[in-house]
């Protein structure tokens, strides 16, 4: 097996974003991450998409009795300054799941903190992204490779 060369980097999409920020923000060793269509702040995704909430009370564990930890705890924007990688952020305007608000909120908070960022903001596409899936992995592939 060849020895661990430093070459790694992570890739999450939307409720994977949670998982991808999650694991930057203890300690993952990646030199660049990118996110797509992701959830930044769980509390405002929830109040967004209210039937959302049965999916978290199905996958959090003590989500009932520990809410207000569940979401400090997978919401990024609670702590950006924990997050030490560039970040790439893809995210399209008319994102009817998670609401466009959530990458700008996050962009305005890593530019606030001076951390290395950039937003590709996505015109005439849905949440998943298929409409401009070519775009969305040539900008993940230049944004790896410059890192």
């Amino acid at each position: 097996m060849p020895a661990y060369d430093g070459r790694a980097y992570l890739y999450g999409h939307a409720r994977g974003g949670i998982d991808a920020y999650e694991a930057l923000r203890d300690g993952l060793p990646v030199r660049a991450a990118a996110i797509t269509s992701g959830i930044a702040d769980l509390g405002n995704a929830l109040r967004a998409r209210p039937e959302m909430e049965e999916v978290a009370r199905d996958l959090i564990p003590d989500w009932t009795t520990k809410q207000g930890v569940a979401l400090a705890k997978r919401s990024a924007l609670r702590w950006v300054d924990q997050l030490k990688v560039p970040l790439l952020i893809v995210h399209a305007h008319q994102d009817a799941r998670v609401p466009f608000k959530q990458a700008e909120a996050m962009v305005a908070t890593l530019a606030r903190l001076g951390k290395e960022h950039r937003l590709v903001a996505i015109d005439r596409d849905a949440h998943p992204l298929y409409l401009h899936r070519a775009l969305v992995v040539d900008e993940i592939v230049r944004w790896f490779s410059a890192h």
